[in-house]
């Protein structure tokens, strides 16, 4: 997954679109503001990708009046792609493994680098 820091921030760009062939279907589920929206209409528009699925956007909730509603090829979620069938029990096997780590005193895993952003 692509956090989103300084250097990520609309790493998705107008040039990233133009570079892509065979018209490809533009997913994200991780980070809005990693996407430049408007690149990402154009190329939409352009026919420069096939289409999107998109759960994440530059502002939240999308507003009502964003041209990413209007588009026909494009499918909206309301930023619910986390709520996966296991993420529970995926997410309690990480947090037992840490728990376990912590009380033996040996290395953690998934691990948040506040320097790094992510």
């Amino acid at each position: 997954m692509l956090p989103l820091t300084p250097q990520t921030h609309h790493h998705f760009d107008a040039r990233f679109f133009k570079h892509l062939s065979k018209q490809p279907i533009f997913v994200n589920v991780g980070r809005g503001q990693s996407v430049d929206q408007s690149a990402l209409v154009s190329a939409l528009k352009q026919n420069q990708i096939s289409g999107a699925a998109l759960d994440v956007f530059e502002q939240e909730p999308l507003p009502q009046n964003d041209p990413l509603r209007q588009l026909k090829h494009v499918i909206l979620t309301p930023h619910i792609s986390a709520l996966g069938r296991n993420l529970k029990e995926e997410a309690f096997k990480v947090l037992e493994a840490n728990l376990i780590a912590l009380k033996n005193n040996t290395p953690r895993t998934h691990l948040v680098d506040l320097n790094a952003g992510y």
